[in-house]
């Protein structure tokens, strides 16, 4: 998942910024607006979504590349000793 802040609905309250438990979610200082920075880290808690009084912050699905699930899925089940071609 990934935060997506929608700046013209940010007024900069922190309450994003403090109840993220995975560190995802930096303030802009200059401009006093939330910044998802480490959407990477996000484990799709929603807390900052469901805690936003002003509906700045939403939880989307991260694009994922084409073939990308079923080369990860391929490589998990090489790692389990499973060739992916006997299934």
């Amino acid at each position: 998942m990934a935060i997506k802040i929608i700046e013209e609905a940010c007024t900069g309250c922190h309450i994003c910024f403090w109840i993220c438990p995975s560190d995802v979610i930096r303030m802009d200082e200059r401009q006093q607006k939330a910044l998802a920075v480490y959407n990477t880290d996000c484990s799709s808690c929603r807390l900052c979504e469901e805690n936003c009084p002003f509906g700045a912050v939403m939880v989307v699905p991260r694009k994922v590349a084409k073939g990308t699930e079923t080369f990860a899925l391929n490589n998990y089940l090489r790692g389990l000793g499973i060739d992916p071609g006997t299934l």
